[in-house]
C-alpha cells in the first residue's frame, strides 16, 4: 500500500457561539489542513510513471476547496457550524468527490487532517476503502 500526504496552510477566523469557553468569541487560526491519499498501485508509463498522485495535482485539488476559505470569516462563509472536525468532513467529502470524478481511480482519500493551532488537531476518515 503507498500513501501521499500533502499540506496546505490558509487563514480564517470562526466563533463557536455555542461553546462554553474563549472559542465562543470571534478569534482566527492559521490552519493547517493535511491530506493523504493511498493506493496499491503506481502509475506505469507516461509522465507520471512510479507515483501514486502526483504532488502538484492533489495541491491544485486541496487548493480548489482551500483557497476560498483563506482570509475568511467561517462562519459567514461556510454553511455549517465551524468546528475543526465539521471543517475536516467538509474538505474530505469536497476532496473525494473530486478524486473520484477525475482520473485518479488508482487512488482513494484515507483522510483529512486539520489543525487550528499547535498541538489541537482533528481528522475525518470515511472508515471504509472503496
Amino acid at each position: 500500500m503507498y500513501s501521499v500526504t500533502k499540506e496546505m496552510r490558509f487563514e480564517a477566523a470562526h466563533c463557536l457561539t455555542k461553546h462554553d469557553g474563549q472559542c465562543s468569541n470571534p478569534h482566527g487560526h492559521s490552519w493547517l489542513v493535511r491530506v493523504t491519499v493511498e493506493g496499491e498501485r503506481l502509475c506505469r508509463g507516461g509522465p507520471k510513471e512510479g507515483m501514486l498522485i502526483d504532488y502538484g495535482e492533489l495541491g491544485a485539488l486541496m487548493r480548489e476547496v482551500v483557497e476560498p476559505l483563506d482570509h475568511t470569516n467561517l462562519n459567514e462563509e461556510l454553511n455549517f457550524y465551524p468546528t475543526s472536525e465539521m471543517l475536516a468532513k467538509y474538505i474530505f467529502e469536497w476532496l473525494q468527490d473530486a478524486l473520484t470524478t477525475n482520473q485518479y481511480q488508482g487512488c482513494w482519500l484515507r483522510e483529512v487532517e486539520v489543525q487550528e493551532t499547535e498541538g489541537n488537531r482533528c481528522s475525518y476518515t470515511s472508515g471504509r476503502r472503496p
